[in-house]
């Protein structure tokens, strides 16, 4: 489930269409993936859609089997799309 419905993005994103959360990932469903995996599992837990652009991201913490992870992209494209 993403961080941020469609409505929130709007509102959260800054002038140049940039958004940033953290993110909660099990440490399993980063084992077997590859960078891009990785990245488009970020942009789906964030945004809900594989079209987050840029993806920068920082592990901020662990718990439990979660990573907790700071996620910022461009969500031009996201935006776009449900336009």
């Amino acid at each position: 489930m993403a961080l941020f419905t469609i409505e929130e993005l709007k509102k959260r994103v800054d002038e140049n269409n940039f958004i940033e959360g953290i993110i909660n990932v099990d440490i399993s469903s980063l084992i077997d993936g590859d960078l891009e995996d990785t990245l488009d599992l970020f942009g789906r837990e964030l945004v809900g859609s594989d079209l987050l652009m840029d993806i920068t991201y920082e592990v901020v913490g662990a718990t439990d089997g979660l990573i907790m992870v700071k996620v910022g992209g461009d969500c031009s494209m996201v935006l776009e799309c449900e336009a």
